[in-house]
């Protein structure tokens, strides 16, 4: 993959060996609708090609099936599921398909511009007897301003003849509905071709609008699918096929394609299908340039308090890479209040499209911290999941509320509770991104609708999974913390700190008279303050165990294993890991990342030198936690490599498996090592914190940073830090620990 500025990426290599990951890296979508970045036509490519179209929380459900069922193991999961793809076109000049059989096909390229949205896909074809010459160039985009909406233009160019028939081809297509089968259980195995049986033609009064209604078995959703082109062809309702055969001479032709993907539960009006024709007749009417300038009008005000600036010498792509993933991260969070962000974004179904604790703790601070409005919508799409959240709780035999530490619809989905259920930091984890956003935007509205609730019923969980242990204090036992490698260990160090801190934000931010309304009594906010207060953190030394047997534990020598036995979860049985000093990702070191005001000086460093070596980074959230908790402790050349390591998951594949999909917490939590390992940032109630240093390998970086409702720009060079306020009323800043009111 080669690059072209710091604003477009470019595909120029065919044949490629890595096809489908570029296929999730030229990802198009809006946070509701997502769409693979393949090619239109696969006979243009002799590559592998896995398609795909997603609505974010559009998904199936299927029993899970347990060789030893227990009381208490969910019983059903869900997936999300690809959609028919209505990006499908076939061209045909003088009856011979352009493809590789019938041609060669050159100057093959696939672009994608982070200023206005476009994805293109270009080709010069050359048929094999004649010599006919055409250059194809395909444009899409998914829309923001009209989140049901993909669009497509489609121009075709003759290069070296004057008179020939183009037969155009346009389908819905079900064909890619297919599912690769894997024993790697981050990859979802749910087919949706088995929905075909199930759909229906669209019934529409508009005799060129095709489509059809695309049900599920499990969860009763279903998706409307309509596609409309701005010339009349003939229509197969059968097949979903829209056809047109025009003369081309010298001049190009050009025609454009409009598909609406509607999910049923959504608010409307009227009927769907009126909602669907409705958005596909004014899109027609409109043309594909509005829709252009639209989507550039989003991006240029999303960049306007969103760009992250970074000057260089040492690596040129950086800038390029940073902008990538916030690029990334906002085509795939939801913004409506009903959907998350799923570890995959809408780039593929892995890991089942389901939302983690990577939300909370990698992704939302970007949004918090830049648009406030998206970070206030993820929360309260939890909020909206807390019923159900109480109920999962009430079923493990415990009060309050434990969140699902994988869902889409707010049920646990997860089979392997010593992975997922035991990890009951994720309470804690929502309830840090819950107070983080209530320091950054003073949005005290939002605590007293929605905030307040979910933090008293989720502390009220920890009282009741927690007790007092007379030699130690409030212990938490039987948990499992971050690192995925150890599991049902007591007292897990992360879990403790960051349920302590939840608990302190609590009873130091808030009011008994202010949770009266939600039963808080006042021997129960004694309770709380109590459990804050004696929290067990077994800090007496400089090294501090991540968990109370961690450190008793023999350690397994990662440098004497081969490269083909990473990651250790395809290699190495759960017990065997378990039994052993091995992290899949930061644990600890996350802690002393988000925190670093509970640690020494000493004992950061410590920790560091002993956890780094032990760990795998087998988890794409593993570099970016090391680089931030590293940033003030080793050299500024390790932050350096650390943090290119995290930008280049995706774009260089580092993982090997972005094929499977984007990794969006990795995105987030990169842009996090930034701010929490350069700028040293902190927000309180009163004032904005800021610390920042300059990595000697660069000349400078300017941050934009939204603090109760002021946007503000860091610029940080070796001449020194500059705030400055660009909108919205003075805020109090400290910078470098001087306090300025800008």
């Amino acid at each position: 993959m080669s690059t072209s500025s710091n604003w477009t990426i470019i595909d120029n290599q065919l044949p490629v060996s890595d096809n489908e990951a570029l296929e999730s890296i030229f990802t198009v979508g809006n946070g509701y609708l997502g769409v693979r970045g393949s090619y239109e036509d696969d006979e243009i490519s002799n590559q592998a090609t896995t398609h795909g179209v997603f609505i974010n929380g559009f998904y199936e459900t299927a029993p899970i099936m347990y060789g030893e069922q227990a009381y208490g193991y969910p019983y059903e999961r869900q997936s999300m599921i690809s959609l028919p793809d209505a990006t499908h076109i076939e061209l045909l000049l003088d009856g011979l398909r352009v493809d590789r059989n019938n041609g060669t096909v050159s100057q093959n390229v696939r672009t994608l511009s982070l200023k206005t949205g476009l994805m293109t896909h270009s080709f010069t074809w050359e048929e094999n007897l004649s010599k006919d010459k055409i250059r194809v160039s395909y444009t899409r985009l998914v829309s923001h301003t009209r989140k049901h909406i993909l669009a497509m233009q489609v121009t075709v160019k003759p290069l070296n003849f004057k008179r020939a028939i183009l037969t155009i081809k346009s389908t819905l297509d079900t064909n890619s509905l297919t599912v690769h089968h894997s024993n790697d259980p981050r990859v979802s195995d749910i087919n949706p071709a088995v929905m075909l049986n199930h759909t229906t033609t669209l019934e529409s009064q508009n005799a060129q609008l095709m489509g059809m209604a695309f049900p599920t078995q499990g969860s009763k959703l279903t998706t409307l699918i309509g596609v409309l082109h701005n010339i009349d062809g003939v229509i197969d309702q059968s097949t979903c096929t829209w056809q047109k055969q025009l003369l081309i001479d010298e001049k190009p032709i050009t025609f454009e394609k409009y598909a609406c993907y509607f999910d049923t539960r959504e608010p409307h009006k009227n009927t769907v299908l009126t909602a669907v024709e409705t958005e596909l007749t004014q899109c027609q009417s409109d043309g594909f340039d509005q829709l252009k300038t639209e989507q550039t009008n989003y991006l240029t005000q999303f960049w306007r308090t969103s760009n992250l600036h970074i000057a260089n010498d040492y690596n040129s792509n950086l800038q390029l890479e940073s902008r990538f993933d916030l690029f990334q991260l906002l085509q795939s969070v939801g913004k409506d209040g009903r959907r998350g962000i799923s570890a995959k974004g809408l780039s593929s179904t892995g890991y089942d499209g389901h939302y983690f604790w990577d939300t909370e703790i990698y992704i939302m601070p970007f949004f918090t911290m830049t648009q406030p409005k998206i970070a206030r919508a993820l929360l309260i799409n939890r909020y909206h999941q807390l019923s159900k959240s109480i109920q999962h709780a009430k079923h493990l035999g415990y009060a309050g509320a434990l969140f699902p530490w994988r869902t889409i619809n707010g049920q646990e989905s997860s089979a392997y509770f010593p992975a997922s259920t035991a990890a009951v930091h994720i309470n804690a984890d929502i309830m840090f991104a819950v107070q983080q956003y209530f320091y950054f935007t003073n949005d005290h509205q939002f605590m007293h609708q929605y905030g307040l609730k979910m933090l008293v019923e989720t502390s009220r969980f920890y009282l009741s999974y927690g007790n007092w242990d007379p030699d130690k204090g409030f212990v938490l036992n039987t948990v499992t913390g971050p690192d995925e490698y150890t599991a049902l260990v007591n007292n897990n160090a992360y879990t403790n700190l960051m349920v302590k801190n939840q608990l302190e934000f609590l009873t130091t931010s808030f009011t008994l008279e202010q949770v009266t309304s939600l039963g808080v009594t006042s021997d129960e906010w004694h309770q709380f303050k109590l459990a804050a207060a004696d929290m067990f953190i077994d800090q007496t030394g400089d090294l501090i165990g991540q968990d109370d047997s961690f450190l008793n534990k023999p350690k397994i020598e990662l440098t004497k294993l081969k490269k083909r036995q990473f990651p250790l979860l395809l290699h190495f049985h759960p017990l065997y890991l378990y039994q052993h000093q091995v992290l899949k990702q930061a644990d600890l070191i996350l802690a002393i990342a988000l925190m670093p005001y509970r640690f020494s000086k000493k004992q950061q460093q410590t920790n560091y030198d002993y956890y780094e070596p032990l760990t795998t980074h087998d988890s794409s959230l593993s570099r970016c936690a090391y680089a931030i908790a590293g940033s003030k402790l080793t050299d500024q050349k390790q932050f350096s490599k650390m943090l290119q390591l995290s930008f280049e998951t995706d774009i260089e594949d580092s993982q090997h498996n972005t094929a499977d999909g984007l990794h969006t917490a990795s995105m987030g939590g990169t842009w996090l090592a930034i701010l929490l390992g350069l700028v040293h940032i902190r927000a309180t109630e009163t004032k904005l914190i800021l610390e920042p240093i300059l990595p000697p390998q660069w000349d400078a970086y300017v941050v934009p940073i939204t603090y109760h409702g002021s946007q503000l720009k860091l610029s940080v060079s070796k001449r020194g830090a500059i705030v400055t306020l660009l909108s919205g009323d003075p805020v109090v800043v400290e910078l470098n620990g001087k306090q300025v009111t800008f």
